[in-house]
């Protein structure tokens, strides 16, 4: 994929060579979905102080996957114990840490469709509200 300047991408590659990681760079439609639902864990390492909540991330939610972000934006709104793990942002050490954590839990009999339900709730109910202040002011 498309590499960053200044970027050390060693150990990712190091990952990817050994088959423990798969790292796409761009998908959408379909092969998105189909993906996103054969996936357990969704990382987006986000770190802009102006990041809301990334759509991804929603993506991820509703497809029932585990999530690891950064606490920015409105992210830990949306991430708790139940669905994913936040993390503090620019640290590998606490991405890695959070990945340990779910690769030794329990996460793998985790029920996916309890994790897209809530956040379908959750985005419901903030719909909902949304509506409720602009019709009633």
């Amino acid at each position: 994929g498309k590499r960053i300047s200044g970027v050390d991408y060693k150990i990712l590659d190091e990952l990817i060579k050994a088959g423990h990681v798969t790292y796409y760079e761009f998908i959408s439609g379909k092969s998105k979905w189909d993906l996103l639902c054969e996936t357990n864990i969704f990382v987006l390492p986000t770190y802009y102080p102006t990041e809301y909540l990334p759509l991804s991330i929603i993506d991820a939610l509703v497809a029932g996957c585990i999530v690891v972000s950064c606490d920015t934006g409105e992210i830990a709104e949306y991430i708790y114990d139940d669905n994913g793990l936040l993390i503090e942002p620019r640290s590998s050490k606490a991405l890695e840490g959070a990945l340990a954590k779910l690769i030794e839990g329990d996460f793998l009999n985790y029920d996916k469709s309890l994790i897209g339900n809530n956040i379908i709730l959750k985005l419901n109910q903030f719909k909902l509200m949304a509506l409720d202040k602009l019709l009633c002011h």
